[in-house]
């Protein structure tokens, strides 16, 4: 039965993120993170209602609640930042450890030791999810090294950690009070908190260094294109759109100047991943840190750090 609920769980996640997808184009993360789990939840609430009559809570279900909406928020946030800062490819990957953690967390706290077969079908979802997520023709290690240089990666382990504690969580809830009533509580307290502080979900705008982004999507010609980008790096603002048969930029070069080194390291190995590198970063007569090279998506880059 419970491989049967797994697929179900499975199916409602895919269309769920399916549905969400041109809704968070049309209205942002916020208003579209809120709303989605504001309507669940009230239809939760009157899927429980109509069930029969509601449970009586109990402190250790007030406990659990405590816990739970602090780690289902913070799970979203760290996820939400660890996207905007680095590559899905190594971001992905990363939260395919959480059956893992879940397991080994229900071993540990509720003396839970799951059969030689579960252990086996465990590891099978985590290594499918972790190749899953994993960029066409990359190293099977990519997630694994891009821990020496990415920050996304540690705050993508700390959304793992996040949601495990929440895992984990879920079934102290749902043995005081049931699962319907438990859903409910979990999907209507994490809009509200949302509601109240949605600035939380802006993590990573309030970083000087992070990369924040606007973007307009339409249809056009039955296809997802982009009808205005404004992306905001530093100090700095570019602006663009999809243009229908445009071709990549090849004689004109984007300049950014950089304040330190080890900023313009960094951009350099995001820019270069998968692009052409002209000139590899290295110290001039000119300036302390200077490379040319062309992105994966045509885009040619000058990168400066000068001297002082």
């Amino acid at each position: 039965m419970w491989i049967v609920l797994a697929l179900l769980a499975a199916l409602a996640s895919a269309g769920t993120s399916l549905l969400l997808k041109r809704a968070v184009g049309q209205a942002g993360v916020v208003v579209t993170t809120v709303a989605f789990r504001a309507v669940g939840g009230v239809l939760l609430a009157i899927a429980t209602t109509l069930a029969g009559p509601w449970p009586a809570t109990t402190p250790t279900f007030w406990r659990a609640f405590a816990v739970v909406i602090p780690n289902e928020v913070g799970g979203m946030l760290c996820l939400s930042a660890a996207l905007s800062l680095g590559d899905v490819s190594a971001v992905q990957p990363i939260m395919g450890f959480i059956p893992l953690l879940t397991m080994v967390g229900g071993a540990l706290f509720f003396n839970e030791h799951p059969s030689a077969l579960a252990m086996i079908g465990i590891l099978l979802v985590v290594l499918g999810l972790y190749f899953v997520g994993l960029r066409k023709g990359s190293s099977a290690l990519e997630p694994v090294r891009a821990f020496a240089t990415s920050r996304a990666s540690w705050i993508a382990l700390l959304a793992t950690l996040f949601w495990t504690v929440t895992s984990l969580t879920h079934k102290v809830g749902i043995a005081e009070v049931g699962a319907m009533p438990w859903a409910t509580a979990l999907t209507l307290g994490s809009a509200v908190t949302l509601g109240i502080r949605p600035e939380f979900v802006r993590l990573a705008d309030s970083r000087q260094d992070a990369l924040a982004a606007h973007i307009e999507r339409m249809e056009f010609l039955g296809s997802e294109v982009i009808l205005h980008a404004r992306l905001e790096i530093g100090n700095a603002v570019l602006m663009g759109a999809d243009i229908p048969s445009a071709q990549p930029m090849r004689s004109a070069y984007v300049t950014l100047t950089v304040d330190s080194a080890e900023e313009t390291e960094r951009i350099y190995r995001v820019l270069s991943e998968g692009g052409e590198i002209f000139m590899k970063m290295e110290q001039t007569f000119f300036a302390k840190r200077f490379a040319m090279l062309r992105d994966k998506f045509g885009t040619s880059w000058m990168l400066l750090h000068g001297n002082p």
